[in-house]
């Protein structure tokens, strides 16, 4: 089930259908980052299960979810958020590094 996200983000729903489970998780967390950095979520727990860090997060809309954190190091984590950012301002339409 995918997560909760603020409406703002429902968009992503559409992209990151039929896409590999483990790129899905990865553009997951990145949007929930993205939309915590925008003030329409809030991390509001942090667990680790199993060696892994999983996130729970609040929408200002109220809703909650829980994601884990990809197992990716930091720049290709930042890359995928920074894509989101894109798509989600609407610059992506010439960037060859976003996919469609």
């Amino acid at each position: 089930m995918d997560p909760p996200f603020p409406s703002k983000y429902e968009m992503f729903g559409r992209i990151v259908d039929g896409l590999t489970p483990q790129m899905r998780e990865l553009i997951q967390y990145a949007i929930a980052i993205l939309a915590v950095e925008d003030g329409a979520a809030e991390l509001i727990d942090l667990q680790v299960v199993d060696g892994r860090e999983h996130h729970t997060f609040r929408t200002t809309e109220g809703e909650t979810f829980t994601l884990v954190k990809p197992d990716v190091d930091s720049a290709e984590l930042e890359r995928i958020r920074a894509m989101a950012q894109e798509v989600l301002r609407g610059d992506s339409t010439d960037n060859p590094n976003v996919p469609s």
